[in-house]
């Protein structure tokens, strides 16, 4: 009996860490998902904010496909012209 309280003590030691362990891992993986759902309504926000601005602007709404550019295309860009000083100087 001398050599069976300590082991009981070991188990109880380690189930009580294996039990903290759980819990902050489960802590863990909910504030995973929140923070999910907080990035999907972020960005649908951003999605209704760019429709919106679409609307009230005339410069097309910048979407996933047009990203990338083709031969050929020209993407949107607000540049300034730049105005050449040899024409002027003829």
């Amino acid at each position: 009996m001398l050599f069976f309280y300590p082991k009981i003590v070991y188990l109880a030691g380690f189930a009580l860490t294996l039990m903290f362990a759980i819990a902050r891992i489960v802590e863990l993986m909910q504030q995973t998902v929140n923070a999910e759902d907080e990035a999907d309504a972020l960005k649908k926000n951003v999605k209704q904010l760019r429709d919106a601005a679409s609307r009230t602007t005339s410069v097309p709404p910048v979407t996933d496909d047009s990203k990338a550019e083709t031969p050929g295309s020209t993407p949107y860009t607000l540049r300034k012209r730049n105005v050449s000083t040899a024409s002027k100087d003829e």
